[in-house]
């Protein structure tokens, strides 16, 4: 069974927004601890998200569900990106969109496979 995740606050993706924008530490290192999976209204598969925290992710997933946000993920914690350049992205999920644990992460816990790449 997959594990549901509730859909992220405004704030939530606000604040994942201002985190995604920021340059990151080399002593900080980016440690991803759970992965989500985002699925529009008719099911489909959009943003893969990842951070520490499971409802970080969630946002993530959804930041990541538009195009104008993937094509700036090499940007991503580093000087090069405005935290404006993200306002494309609505902070208000809508209604019929559903956030998962993503099934790899599932099956890494339970010990089979990696987690995945990007």
């Amino acid at each position: 069974m997959r594990r549901k995740v509730r859909k992220p606050t405004p704030e939530e993706v606000d604040r994942t927004i201002v985190k995604l924008a920021r340059p990151s530490e080399e002593s900080d290192p980016y440690k991803p601890l759970w992965w989500v999976q985002a699925y529009d209204p008719e099911g489909n598969e959009c943003g893969l998200g990842t951070d520490d925290t499971l409802r970080a992710a969630a946002a993530a997933a959804w930041i990541l569900s538009h195009q104008a946000a993937v094509e700036l993920a090499p940007l991503f914690g580093t000087d090069e990106l405005d935290v404006r350049a993200l306002d494309c992205v609505p902070r208000t999920v809508p209604p019929g969109w559903r956030f998962e644990v993503a099934e790899s992460l599932l099956r890494v816990s339970a010990g089979v496979g990696s987690p995945p790449v990007h």
